[in-house]
C-alpha cells in the first residue's frame, strides 16, 4: 500500500492542523507588518523591523511545513517518548514554549501599538535632509559630517515647518562658520561639542561659533560640533593627526560645550545605545584611560544584551537601565576623558582648553547634577571651567527653545557668546 503521510490520533491531527494554519497566518501577518512598518518610516525600517519580520515569517512557514510533513511524524514520536521517559524535561520544554510564545505575542502587540495605533497629539515630528546626506559613518568617530557637502536640514511638526536651515560643510568635515577678514585674525577659537555647538535648527549666522567670532575680532572661529557628540568624540577628534593641519592659526583657544547629557553619552549608558553604538569607547583600566574600539566592539557581550532590550518593544517598557545610577566611577571616567582631551589639545596646539557648562533649565540632568560634579573634578585636575548653567534664569521660557525640538535658539547662543568672550578676555 502506498504511503499517504504520517498517521496521527484524532487530537494530535487536529493540533497539527491548527498549528499549520496559525503558522501561515503568523507568517503572512508578520510580512505585512514588516512592509507596512517600512513604509511608515519612509523607506527606513525602524530597528530592523523589516528584517526581523521576514525572519519570523520564514521561520513560521518552515514550522508549518514541518508539522505537515516528515518532521511532524518525528515530533509526534518524540513527544510520546519524552512524556514516558523524561516528563520533567518535557514540562520544561512546554513551559519555555509558552513563555516564548507569550513574549512573542506581547512583542507583536506593542509593536503594532507603537507603530500604528499611537497618535501624536500634533502629528509625528519629522526631520529630513534635503540636497544630499550631511552625515556619514566614520570608523573612528561613529558618525561625522561629509566633507564638502551642503544641504538643508528641515524639521516639521504639527504639519508645519519649524525650521529649514542651510548647512554647508568645509573640506575638513566642519560646519562652515562665516567670518569677516579671516586673514587678519591671528588666533583660533575652536569649538568642540554636540548639536548645541553645531547649531541644530539655526542658520550659520546664529551658531555659537559665529556669534563668538563676531565679538572676538582677533580670533577665527572653527565649528567642530556634530549632533550626538560628547566628550569622548572631542578626545577622538583631537587625537586625529590631521586636526592641527586643518587649523591655519598657530595658537588660540579650544572651547568644549558641556551638557548634563554628555556624562551618560561618554560612559556609554544603555539609554544612549540607539544612536551611540559605534561611538568611541574609552575605559579606565588600572587607572589608565584606554580606548577599546567602539561602544559595540569594546564590550560585545553587554552590547548584545542591551541591543536586544533597546530594540525590543517589550524591552523598552521594562524599568531597566545600566548603569542603574551614575556614581563616582562613571563621573571619574567622564572627567578623565576631558582631562585627556585637554592634554591632547596642548600636545597639538599652543593655547587654552576651556570647558563651558551650557545653560540648562534646572540643576542636573534628571535632577542628578552630573555636570556640576564633573566640573568640580575638572577644576581639581587643572582644567579651566566656566559655569554658565545659571546664565539664563528664565531658560525654560519658550523663546529660548526651538518649538517641539528643544535645541536652543539664537538668543541663547548670543548670551553665551557675549559672556564667553568677556570671560576669556578676547572681546577687544
Amino acid at each position: 500500500m502506498a504511503a499517504t503521510g504520517p498517521c496521527y490520533s484524532v487530537p494530535v491531527a487536529r493540533l497539527h492542523r491548527t498549528i499549520y494554519a496559525l503558522c501561515w497566518v503568523a507568517g503572512l501577518a508578520t510580512i505585512a507588518l514588516a512592509f507596512a512598518t517600512d513604509r511608515l518610516f519612509h523607506g527606513e525600517p525602524g530597528f530592523g523591523a523589516r528584517q526581523i519580520g521576514l525572519l519570523v515569517a520564514g521561520t513560521a512557514w518552515l514550522a508549518a511545513v514541518g508539522f505537515r510533513g516528515p518532521l511532524g511524524a518525528g515530533l509526534g514520536s518524540g513527544f510520546r517518548w519524552a512524556r514516558t521517559h523524561h516528563p520533567r524535561l518535557l514540562g520544561l520544554a512546554v513551559s519555555s514554549g509558552i513563555l516564548l510564545s507569550t513574549l512573542g505575542a506581547l512583542e507583536a502587540y506593542f509593536t503594532i501599538t507603537d507603530e500604528f495605533l499611537f497618535e501624536w497629539p500634533e502629528g509625528r515630528p519629522i526631520y529630513s535632509t534635503l540636497g544630499g546626506p550631511l552625515l556619514r559613518s566614520d570608523p573612528d568617530l561613529g558618525t561625522s559630517l561629509v566633507p564638502g557637502s551642503s544641504g538643508r536640514l528641515r524639521f516639521e511638526y504639527a504639519h508645519e515647518t519649524v525650521f529649514d536651515v542651510s548647512i554647508r560643510v568645509d573640506d575638513h568635515g566642519r560646519r562652515i562658520t562665516p567670518c569677516d577678514r579671516p586673514e587678519s585674525r591671528s588666533e583660533f577659537l575652536l569649538f568642540l561639542g554636540c548639536s548645541y555647538t553645531f547649531g541644530c535648527g539655526v542658520a550659520d549666522e546664529e551658531t555659537l561659533p559665529f556669534r563668538a567670532g563676531r565679538l572676538a575680532p582677533r580670533h577665527r572661529p572653527y565649528n567642530f560640533g556634530v549632533p550626538n557628540y560628547g566628550p569622548h568624540h572631542a578626545l577622538a577628534q583631537l587625537r586625529r593627526p590631521e586636526i592641527a593641519a586643518s587649523v591655519a592659526e598657530p595658537r588660540g583657544i579650544a572651547v568644549f560645550s558641556f551638557l548634563e547629557e554628555h556624562v551618560p553619552r561618554a560612559i556609554g549608558a544603555m539609554r544612549m545605545l540607539v544612536f551611540s553604538e559605534m561611538d568611541p569607547c574609552f575605559r579606565l583600566e588600572d587607572g589608565l584611560l584606554v580606548r577599546r574600539g567602539s561602544m559595540a566592539t569594546g564590550r560585545p557581550a553587554r552590547h548584545l544584551l542591551w541591543s536586544l532590550l533597546c530594540r525590543s518593544a517589550v524591552g523598552r517598557r521594562l524599568p531597566i537601565q545600566s548603569p542603574a545610577w551614575i556614581g563616582d566611577p562613571e563621573l571619574e571616567l567622564a572627567t578623565r576623558i576631558l582631562v585627556e582631551a585637554k592634554a591632547e589639545f596642548e600636545r597639538r596646539f599652543e593655547g587654552r582648553f576651556v570647558v563651558v557648562l551650557f545653560p540648562g533649565p534646572d540643576r542636573g540632568f534628571e535632577g542628578k547634577g552630573y555636570a556640576s560634579a564633573v566640573a568640580g573634578r575638572l577644576r581639581s585636575a587643572g582644567v579651566e571651567v566656566l559655569d554658565y548653567f545659571d546664565l539664563l534664569p528664565d531658560y525654560a521660557e519658550p523663546r529660548y527653545h526651538i518649538e517641539a525640538d528643544g535645541h536652543p535658539t539664537g538668543l541663547v547662543y548670543e548670551a553665551v557668546a557675549q559672556r564667553l568672550v568677556r570671560d576669556l578676555g578676547i572681546d577687544h
